[in-house]
């Protein structure tokens, strides 16, 4: 046997807040896979403010290009109700300078915005077009 190889992952993630004696949260638990070397999916379900359902996904286009997508299900008083949807391409410049594009989806609002960041720690700085 040359190794083995690990292919999915079990997530779980939860989170709790209070404000004056009222309280919220949520607990999620998502399960990743690993499809290639380049990329993954991931389904998850959340328990807490509702039930709701998402879908993930990351893929690296190019050694300097990356995308991801993710879209989100909920459920609410009146139903089922289709949330946000994502999408995001990233092209890196250099070792500190990247450039984003973002594409998303909000029931019928539609909308995009390109982001460029440079960043070298402690001294992190943003700039946003």
């Amino acid at each position: 046997m040359d190794g083995m190889v690990v292919n999915y992952f079990l997530l779980k993630i939860g989170e709790l807040s209070t404000h004056k004696g009222s309280g919220s949260g949520s607990v999620n638990v998502s399960l990743r896979r690993i499809t290639s070397p380049d990329g993954w999916a991931e389904l998850e379900l959340g328990f807490g403010n509702g039930l709701s359902f998402s879908a993930k996904g990351f893929r690296n286009l190019t050694k300097r290009m990356f995308t991801n997508i993710s879209g989100i299900l909920t459920s609410t008083d009146e139903g089922l109700s289709f949330g946000f949807v994502s999408s995001m391409l990233c092209l890196p410049f250099s070792k500190f300078f990247c450039n984003f594009c973002n594409v998303w989806c909000w029931y019928l609002s539609t909308g995009t915005s390109t982001r460029q960041e440079y960043g070298r720690l402690p001294n992190l700085q943003k700039f946003t077009v």
